[in-house]
């Protein structure tokens, strides 16, 4: 038996907890994973995360001299981590291109 269309369709449903809310995330880290003896891993990590506003706090003028964030570490939230092969982050990018452009033509 010949195959004529390899894709298949099946529906599917998110299966949200209505216990959890959204995250907010304000931080987006993006790195190659670790290279292998062969070369690239071809893997791929997203990580969200969060900073709790206000990060710095300025001087009443407005201000913010280099000796208050000198040696400073914030701390970031982490919301999510995520694994990616390649083929995946390009999907992932183009339904983000894809979402961005349709939200830019809404009023």
């Amino acid at each position: 038996m010949v195959n004529d269309n390899p894709q298949i369709q099946v529906q599917t449903v998110w299966q949200i907890n209505p216990m959890n809310v959204p995250a907010p995330i304000n931080q987006i880290l993006l790195q190659e994973g670790p290279t292998t003896k062969n070369g690239k891993s071809g893997e791929y990590f997203l990580s969200l995360g969060h900073v709790t506003p206000p990060a710095f706090v300025p001087e009443p003028d407005g201000t913010l001299p280099p000796e208050a964030v000198n040696g400073l570490v914030l701390p970031i939230a982490a919301v999510g981590t995520f694994s990616l092969t390649f083929e995946r982050l390009v999907e992932f990018r183009e339904l983000i291109d894809a979402f961005v452009d349709q939200a830019k033509q809404q009023p």
